[in-house]
């Protein structure tokens, strides 16, 4: 239910007013308590009925600033139970930190509860235009999303600092949000793994649902796909680089083969290795041309990756090629407002010819669909390769669904080789997009899925319909 949420600066702070149409919908006459919760933060308040038409809330500015909400905004609502609330609202006993720890409001352990969110947090420490567009895009799904940061969590309150795009201009306002009822996991950097995990797992004893959170190294994943049957024979041979030894028996065995970080993202650290009679042809993600290593130094060459550690070395593809450039397809899955997988878009990606990646940020372009489709084999009683490639990914998603139920944003990269083949190459948890906002979805939907997630799912549209109120 979507409520349209004012300040009225003639309130009295323990006033909160009420369409008549919200009023019914709560169940309460002018006069009775009520609490406007928003995250963390409580609010007790009298019931004062205004004539307006649709879904109305007006709080007073006391009450905005103590609950942290931006107002104007519209928030989807839902009833909760009566009872005993900690209240952070006017005559609210408070602990240590301001924290709220109880109310002296007469009635108002019997008030009604009207519940506003969600709440999402969006953790990531890029403030571009993907993000920009995640933000801003949220409101008209009557969603409250900010970005944080770690440091940006005062534990011992009910609000996080968080930032949100300057109504004009292209810099970041930072200012106090509540508590979120849900954290959207973007981060890239921000913390080493073990950190973040602890950090995450912090967040989620606080009360916030944390969803899209670490899938594990790409090791991790292949080695979790390879436990499902249908999957197996779509993944590239793939193993830990431990040895020198193990590189020249996967050189021996597939003539090419790629190097890449086991954590790595964006395509950056990954070296085509190619046999070549007596030497190796090293093709680093964005070097100018291939260096000639001899077969005689190559231990000396991968001392460095075994030495770091966490590197993998994997089975080399004849894939497709468009213009000199070798292509793969990034398919985008996210979960809706029901909590359900959606293929949402099919991107073909070009590598510069000569380069070993079609990544984006290592240089590559997306070409159309139909380019690469033409340039696949397909026998006689072939599904088309769009069709195959949406089987695939309708196999793989519960294999991902079952190693992290809450995982909601994936990019899913599949190779297709000359033959016709189609191989899974990495499933990446924090897919990034182009910032532009063509197709909505791509932005909307995990607000959507986060909504369903805080308990707040509504119509399966997702959006707060036509409000009077709200405008």
């Amino acid at each position: 239910m979507p409520v349209g949420i004012r300040v009225a600066q003639r309130l009295a702070p323990h006033q909160a007013g009420v369409s008549l149409g919200l009023a019914r919908w709560l169940g309460v006459p002018g006069g009775a308590p009520v609490a406007v919760r928003v995250g963390r933060g409580v609010w007790p308040a009298r019931v004062r009925v205004f004539p307006a038409p649709g879904l109305g809330l007006w709080l007073p500015p006391a009450a905005a600033r103590a609950l942290h909400v931006p107002a104007p905004i519209t928030l989807w609502a839902r009833r909760g139970a009566a009872g005993s609330l900690p209240m952070t609202g006017p005559g609210a006993a408070t602990g240590s930190g301001g924290i709220a720890t109880g109310s002296s409001l007469p009635g108002a352990g019997a008030a009604a509860v009207l519940d506003l969110g969600p709440v999402v947090g969006i953790l990531a420490r890029q403030y571009h235009d993907t993000n920009r567009l995640f933000v801003r895009l949220a409101r008209a799904r009557g969603v409250l999303a900010f970005l944080f940061g770690p440091q940006d969590v005062a534990w011992g309150a009910p609000a996080v600092w968080g930032r949100v795009p300057r109504p004009r201009g292209r810099g970041w306002l930072r200012r106090p949000f509540p508590f979120p009822h849900v954290v959207f996991d973007r981060a890239v950097g921000v913390l080493p793994r073990a950190e973040l995990q602890a950090f995450l797992a912090r967040l989620a004893g606080a009360g916030s649902i944390v969803f899209n959170g670490d899938l594990g190294d790409k090791w991790a994943m292949h080695q979790h796909l390879l436990a499902f049957p249908r999957l197996r024979s779509y993944l590239p041979e793939t193993r830990p680089l431990d040895a020198a030894a193990t590189l020249r028996a996967m050189l021996a065995r597939w003539g090419t083969v790629y190097v890449k970080p086991a954590d790595g993202c964006m395509g950056r650290g990954i070296v085509r290795v190619e046999a070549a009679g007596g030497e190796c042809l090293w093709s680093p993600a964005r070097g100018p041309r291939p260096a000639r290593v001899p077969r005689a130094a190559l231990d000396q060459a991968v001392a460095p990756w075994i030495e770091a550690g966490g590197f993998l070395v994997q089975q080399g593809l004849d894939l497709v090629r468009v213009g000199g450039g070798v292509c793969d397809v990034r398919i985008l899955a996210l979960k809706d407002g029901r909590g359900r997988w959606r293929m949402v878009a099919v991107t073909v990606r070009r590598a510069r010819p000569g380069q070993p990646v079609s990544n984006l940020h290592q240089g590559g372009r997306p070409i159309p669909f139909w380019v690469l489709a033409r340039r696949v084999p397909r026998p006689p009683a072939s599904p088309p390769l769009r069709e195959r490639l949406r089987r695939l990914v309708e196999d793989l998603l519960p294999a991902l669904d079952a190693r992290s139920p809450q995982a909601g944003d994936v990019g899913i990269d599949i190779g297709v080789d000359r033959g016709g083949r189609l191989w899974i190459l990495e499933v990446n948890p924090k897919p990034g997009r182009s910032g532009r906002g063509a197709r909505a979805a791509v932005y909307t939907l995990p607000m959507d899925y986060a909504r369903w997630l805080a308990g707040f799912a509504g119509k399966e549209s997702g959006g707060p319909e036509a409000n009077p109120a709200a405008t």
